[in-house]
């Protein structure tokens, strides 16, 4: 899967997504749909989600590649803005349809978010680079699809996370 998302810098599932619906369009330009955005996700003492982050995310900042956004916000909207107005200046065609991804997934029809359990692991990764250490553990955080029916979903994304 290639790779797009270097500069996301907030850990939570929302940027997770985000990160996904970026990765995801490369997919999209001529190769099949369909695939995973893995994670690595952190537990407190306690077993509950502590952090989370894309395996891009998580493998560029382990090798001290991480791109500053230059946004405190923690909303994914206004972290995807900052990040589509600086892609806009290089490529308007291309922020314009990350811009359209982004509508898609907030889509309520063309989105589900299911239980851990429901969301099928695509082993994706081959043999990951590096491990996620202690209290960490890689996770399925969406999967797409190229919806077949009509109440398909084309995203299904793994709410625990």
């Amino acid at each position: 899967m290639h790779s797009l998302v270097k500069f996301i810098v907030r850990a939570s599932w929302c940027v997770s997504v985000l990160a996904f619906l970026i990765t995801s369009n490369s997919l999209m330009a001529g190769h099949s749909v369909g695939g995973g955005g893995t994670g690595v996700a952190c537990f407190d003492t306690n077993g509950r989600v502590a952090s989370i982050e894309t395996y891009d995310f998580f493998f560029g900042r382990k090798l001290g590649r991480m791109i500053s956004l230059e946004s405190t916000s923690q909303d994914y909207r206004d972290i995807a803005k900052v990040s589509l107005d600086r892609l806009a200046v290089l490529s308007p065609k291309r922020a314009k349809t990350y811009q359209d991804q982004i509508a898609m997934f907030e889509n309520p029809s063309e989105s589900s978010f299911l239980s851990d359990s429901s969301i099928f692991h695509v082993p994706d990764l081959g043999q990951p680079a590096l491990e996620p250490g202690d209290g960490c553990k890689y996770v399925q955080i969406v999967y797409q699809q190229e919806p077949r029916f009509p109440k398909d979903k084309r995203y299904l994304v793994n709410k625990y996370y």
